[in-house]
């Protein structure tokens, strides 16, 4: 049997080992439950709680260049200016993101899958980028 402490550090190595499988079941999990998901996010405690995360986010200095490229993006693809393209890897048009490889260059971006774009930042993180 494992001490709490053991299965802290296996677990935490299970899911860095299988963050794509679980990424794959979370976006399977949520089209199964978009109702339910939506009425949670519909509770008051939930947008208070959404709201005081993002001002936190926002406010912290080191956030401060991301936010303003984020912010930039919806802007631009809210207004038209922007068009968010498939996936650059897969060709997938479903939940697509947009990477920043720059933030000083905002509206530079690549539109990856929800899949691909954490499988980018896990390499970039392999390699200290």
């Amino acid at each position: 049997m494992m001490t709490k402490e053991q299965k802290k550090i296996y677990m935490k190595k299970w899911r860095t080992d299988n963050k794509d499988r679980i990424i794959e079941w979370r976006i399977e999990y949520n089209k199964q439950n978009y109702d339910k998901n939506k009425e949670y996010k519909q509770r008051e405690y939930v947008k208070i709680k959404n709201k005081e995360y993002s001002k936190k986010y926002k406010s912290n200095p080191d956030n401060t260049i991301k936010t303003i490229a984020h912010d930039t993006v919806n802007n631009a693809i809210k207004s038209g200016k922007l068009i968010k393209g498939p996936c650059y890897i897969c060709g997938s048009t479903k939940r697509i993101n947009c990477h920043h490889p720059d933030y000083n260059k905002p509206l530079d971006v690549i539109f990856l899958c929800p899949i691909h774009h954490s499988r980018l930042h896990k390499i970039l993180k392999l390699i200290g980028g």
